[in-house]
């Protein structure tokens, strides 16, 4: 009697019959149409008949989404608070248009001017937090602030999304509120891409001692705007400062009337950060703020407003500030021509990814089970993502994020009633593969890939390279449970979601993407 036996010692010898054969010209054939080669020797091992090891390109089937949305808000729960300003014809993305909008804060200071207190001036201080993207050159920027003309709501709760607390008010890069139409200051200030791209990395790190501070001064030319809210600290000065129906210390109605400043590039060829945070437990002459300078008796002093979340120290009271930043970017001359949001386009030239824009490039494991499907018990020795990135300008961190057919973030639950009462169940087959998938919260439903590095990955500067990217653990997940109706078909190269909602950094690579595989299969004994 003849048995056969299966047994995943790659060193054992096969002695094949004459159907073993027969299979085996068959599946060369279906390896050879994805280009499948067995040379060991390619991957580091020395020539071993014993060990059938083999290699597969596998077409992605690449194309290229953009959501409709991603928030770009500063609030409570921001990881880096940002406004983004500026102008960029990008060669491959087109023409981009960046404003910021913000409203400020009372003084952070209980402050008690007397009645005969005078305005003297009113500047708006920015500081740049050396982000920027666009032109590799020296060149400058024409930059306008405007009065807002509509209430900046800023109260807050969890939108369905990325990873954050969004205000009701719902400001995506999308948003746009109304501004006067005449400026109330401007300012020309230079971008050298040299100086800020040597001090972004320097701003980004743990150690606060190497940073630099890059600000712009600019007065405020309204000739009300100084005089009122110095009449509003006036009145605020009553009953020693702490009355309630003084807007001075009521956020919800001193924003209703001031309702804030948009920023926005008259003329330039770099989009770039502004930091609107401050040094606690008082702003300093490095934080951006609006500063009213003002006289009382005789002696000059000044009142800052913030440009972010803050509470008075003298009186508790929160002060909420909501700001944001709209990005309008016109691809009507370039091969993303026509994409419509959630849609699949195929540009006729690169694949792209890019933050703010919210473009990422979506993947199709279809050929992946394909190909699969012919092989049995295969075990991976490395799976990789192989693309050719020609960025020069890319973020500074990417990953994988799982996508559902909609085109939408896949969530890793699903709603069951559980004691009568609908819940958030995680869903069984991502169970499965939890050790090789990351998941979000309830409140924040998505679901990433743990690459064989990591959830993120970091972009090499050097080299502006992020290939290859390996997933050989979630290969060998997807593998196992390929059968499964609710497996993952899809998922997308994106930016890291803090980088996504800040910043405008993009990632070209070439049409060749595959994924390849390197795997052994069992050898058949026969005794």
């Amino acid at each position: 009697m003849r048995r056969t036996i299966t047994t995943r010692n790659h060193f054992t010898t096969s002695i094949l019959s004459w159907r073993g054969k027969a299979s085996g010209i068959i599946l060369f054939f279906v390896v050879l149409l994805f280009s499948c080669k067995d040379d060991l020797s390619f991957i580091g091992f020395h020539r071993d008949p014993r060990l059938h090891t083999r290699y597969v390109d596998i077409p992605l089937d690449p194309s290229v989404l953009q959501f409709r949305t991603v928030t770009t808000q500063n609030d409570v729960a921001t990881v880096t608070p940002r406004f983004l300003v500026g102008k960029y014809n990008d060669p491959k993305l087109g023409n981009m248009d960046v404003r910021a909008y913000g409203n400020y804060s009372p003084p952070v200071f209980t402050q008690n001017p007397t009645f005969g207190a005078t305005a003297d001036s009113l500047v708006l201080q920015v500081v740049f937090d050396f982000y920027r993207y666009g032109s590799p050159s020296i060149g400058a920027q024409h930059l306008q602030v405007f009065e807002v003309l509509d209430t900046l709501k800023s109260d807050y709760q969890y939108l369905e999304g990325l990873d954050t607390v969004r205000s009701t008010a719902n400001y995506y890069n999308s948003s746009s509120v109304a501004i006067s139409s005449t400026p109330i200051g401007d300012a020309t200030f230079v971008v050298d891409p040299d100086v800020f791209d040597t001090n972004y990395p320097l701003m980004l790190d743990a150690d606060t001692t190497n940073n630099s501070f890059y600000r712009l001064r600019i007065k405020i030319t309204s000739p009300t705007l100084a005089t009122e809210l110095m009449n509003e600290m006036i009145k605020g000065s009553a009953n020693g400062g702490n009355d309630p129906s003084s807007l001075i210390n009521n956020f919800s109605q001193f924003s209703g009337k001031y309702k804030g400043l948009a920023f926005v590039m008259q003329s330039g060829d770099q989009i770039v950060g502004i930091n609107p945070a401050y040094n606690l437990p008082t702003p300093t002459s490095k934080n951006m703020k609006l500063i009213l300078y003002y006289t009382d008796g005789g002696v000059q002093t000044q009142a800052d407003f913030l440009f972010t979340p803050v509470t008075n120290y003298n009186s508790g009271q929160q002060f909420p500030v909501t700001s944001f930043t709209s990005i309008n970017s016109d691809y009507s001359a370039t091969s993303l021509s026509g994409i419509q949001p959630n849609v699949d386009k195929v540009p006729f030239d690169n694949f792209y990814v890019q933050s703010g824009s919210a473009l990422v490039t979506k993947f199709n494991l279809s050929k992946f089970y394909n190909y699969m499907d012919t092989i049995q018990n295969a075990i991976f020795s490395s799976a990789e993502i192989v693309l050719n990135n020609t960025s020069t300008s890319p973020p500074q961190q990417i990953q994988l994020r799982v996508l559902d057919q909609y085109n939408h973030f896949r969530s890793p639950y699903y709603d069951s009633l559980v004691n009568g009462i609908v819940a958030p169940v995680a869903d069984p087959y991502f169970v499965k593969l939890q050790s090789v998938l990351t998941f979000g919260t309830v409140t924040s439903p998505t679901t990433d890939i743990n690459t064989d590095a990591g959830v993120v990955l970091p972009v090499f500067h050097d080299t502006f390279q992020v290939s290859p990217i390996f997933i050989t653990n979630f290969c060998q997940g997807a593998y196992r449970y390929q059968r499964d109706p609710r497996r993952i078909n899809y998922f997308c190269l994106m930016v890291q979601p803090t980088e996504f909602q800040k910043t405008t950094n993009s990632l070209i690579f070439d049409k060749g993407v595959t994924l390849r595989l390197y795997y052994s299969v069992p050898i058949v004994k026969i005794q």
